[in-house]
């Protein structure tokens, strides 16, 4: 799946240690995953899809999981099977990053104005020193 390895890493192996969990809202963040020798450290994976990590890791079946950033979104076992995850951006997170761009324009508007009136001064003052 050649899209798939454009976006995501990927670790394969076999699971040997999967560190301390911490819940989230609809996720579980562990401290490391050892996986093929890779240490991995503070990745989150969604409760639904944990469950098939934690199967690979108590029974040491070699799997490939599918990353991206801190996110595993998938767990891919020998036989092919792929388990991926749908993780969905909350409407207040989608709300106030659309609300952002417009805020950031008119802060950028700011700083190139500042930038121009510094250097009409700064401009004006040689002048002066000049005459």
């Amino acid at each position: 799946m050649k899209l798939k390895e454009e976006i995501m890493d990927s670790k394969k192996g076999i699971i040997s240690m999967l560190g301390n969990a911490s819940i989230l809202n609809a996720a579980t963040q562990y401290s490391i995953i050892d996986i093929g020798g890779n240490v991995l450290q503070n990745y989150v994976i969604s409760n639904s899809l944990d469950n098939y990590l934690q199967k690979a890791c108590s029974t040491g079946t070699e799997v490939t999981i599918w990353i991206s950033g801190k996110f595993i979104y998938g767990v891919e076992f020998p036989d092919g099977k792929i388990f991926f995850s749908k993780f969905k951006v909350p409407r207040k997170t989608l709300f106030l990053l659309i609300l952002s761009i417009p805020l950031m324009v008119i802060l950028l508007g700011f700083i190139i104005a500042a930038f121009c009136i510094g250097e009409y001064i700064g401009a004006a003052g040689r002048n002066a020193q000049t005459s």
